[in-house]
Parts: structure tokens; C-alpha cells; sequence
């Protein structure tokens, strides 16, 4: 498995749909398709050192991840926000961030 081919790209938090228009958007930045299986997207909240434990999104449905491929983890609202649906919908915590926290592939 090779890193920093995937990386976070945009993080939203908007005041007017913040219940439902929060999302992260991931970005293939490499010359090469990569392989998600496996991979998560996770959220340290308050400055701890581990991860919460509740805050994991898998990132597998993304499959094999084309070179320049773009991603959105969105909450299940968000097509109503924005008009076009994300390529994961999650309620777990890592996309629920309030744009403090760290967030990690």
C-alpha cells in the first residue's frame, strides 16, 4: 500500500446546511489507480492522539481509485444541498466535523 496518492482536497462546513452540507472531498493526486480496500477516513476530535473510535468512514466502495479521480463522503442530505449525490453518504462523525478537528486518510 502506498500513501500520499490520496489526498483531502476540501473539507466543508457550511453555516446555512451544516446538518446536512458537511462533506469531504478526496482527490487521486497520483499518475496510478489506487487500490481503496481497506482504506478510512477518520476525524481526531479535541486534540487526541488516537483517532475517535466511532469516526471511521470506510473508503472500499470507492474500489480501484482512477488516477485523477475525485470523491465526496457526504452526509445523506446532500444531494438536496448541492444537486448531485456523493460517492459515499455517511453520518458518522468524520464528515461531521465543524472544521476544528484533524482529519485523516
Amino acid at each position: 500500500m502506498s500513501y500520499g496518492q490520496v489526498i483531502i482536497t476540501e473539507i466543508a462546513d457550511p453555516n446555512n446546511a451544516a446538518s446536512t452540507g458537511r462533506f469531504v472531498e478526496i482527490h487521486n493526486v497520483s499518475s496510478s489507480d489506487v487500490d481503496m480496500t481497506g482504506w478510512e477516513l477518520k476525524r481526531w476530535t479535541n486534540a487526541n492522539a488516537e483517532p475517535t473510535a466511532s469516526s471511521a468512514i470506510a473508503l472500499s466502495s470507492l474500489g480501484n481509485f482512477q488516477s485523477g479521480e475525485t470523491a465526496v463522503i457526504g452526509k445523506s442530505g446532500f444531494e438536496g444541498v448541492y444537486g448531485f449525490p456523493p460517492s459515499i453518504i455517511s453520518s458518522y462523525s468524520s464528515v461531521d466535523s465543524n472544521g476544528d478537528e484533524q482529519l485523516g486518510i
